[in-house]
């Protein structure tokens, strides 16, 4: 009997020890499978790639140096008209400022650290100048004065470009660019002239005349700036661009001074010469497919 339980123990404790080996081999890997997420790899950071269409808006405001510009030429009394033209302004010069913002869609093909592309734009716009000027001019032989007061207007409503672009990227997520290409807008320009004569004058009413232009207009840009990647797919810039939208010139009605008869006196014929230029500072956000 005793013999019988010895045996029976030592092959009790054989098999327990060629099973615990067979066991772990099921144990562990279970224990490394439920300990696995804990050591997974971070996932990759994306790729950022600046090729492909974009479609974005643009916020930013414009500043314009007006210059319109006044010739004209007397009629009747010589005297009294050389002293109406000394009097009409010659120049109505002043800064204005307003806000332009829009949409904007483009294209990007990015080699290496340089991308190109082409971008359209169209924004409304309050830029606009008026300004107010007057001149006076003695009438020689007499005791008169001749006197003008003027002012000028120009106005941007709207304005468009279609430009190429091309830059460097000084990190792979902020691009560097000069940009340039064709602007047009809808510009407009009025001039209004008020012409009064100090001193004895059996004169009639004094006269006041007014002349515009409003017209679609073609043109250039030129500029640069810098946009920043964020995130995939999102950009934001920060944009300056020069435009010219060329000149126009519109005549004014004759202005015709009448003696206390209504019998014409003495006037002048008078034309103003405008420059549709401009500046714009803007930022913009884009989103690229």
């Amino acid at each position: 009997m005793r013999e019988s339980m010895r045996v029976w123990g030592v092959t009790s404790m054989k098999r327990f020890l060629f099973s615990a080996p067979a066991l772990g081999l099921f144990v562990l890997p279970a224990m490394a499978a439920d300990m696995a997420p804990f050591y997974r790899a971070p996932p990759p950071i994306p790729v950022l790639g600046w090729t492909g269409p974009y479609v974005g808006a643009t916020l930013g405001g414009g500043w314009t140096d007006s210059t319109v510009t006044e010739t004209a030429i007397g009629t009747g009394a010589p005297a009294f008209s050389s002293a109406l033209v000394a009097a009409i302004p010659g120049t109505f010069s002043g800064s204005h400022e307003g806000v332009v913002g829009g949409l904007e869609t483009g294209y990007n093909w990015q080699t290496g650290a340089f991308v190109v592309g082409f971008e359209a734009d169209i924004s409304g716009s309050t830029i606009s100048a008026g300004v107010l000027q007057s001149g006076a001019s003695g009438v020689a032989g007499f005791p008169n004065t001749v006197g003008v007061a003027g002012s000028a207007n120009s106005k941007v409503d709207y304005l468009g470009t279609l430009r190429g672009r091309a830059g460097f990227l000084a990190m792979p997520s902020l691009l560097t660019y000069m940009t340039a290409g064709l602007a047009y807008g809808g510009a407009s320009s009025n001039t209004t002239l008020a012409e009064q004569v100090a001193g004895p004058c059996a004169c009639g009413a004094f006269p006041s005349v007014a002349g515009s232009t409003s017209t679609a207009r073609v043109g250039w840009t030129v500029g640069g700036g810098l946009e920043y990647m964020f995130a995939p797919h999102w950009t934001v810039k920060a944009e300056y661009l020069y435009y010219d939208l060329g000149s126009a010139t519109y005549a004014l009605p004759a202005i015709v001074q009448t003696t206390a008869g209504g019998a014409p006196f003495f006037g002048a014929s008078a034309a103003s010469h405008v420059n549709f230029t401009g500046n714009i500072a803007r930022a913009g956000v884009n989103f690229g497919f």
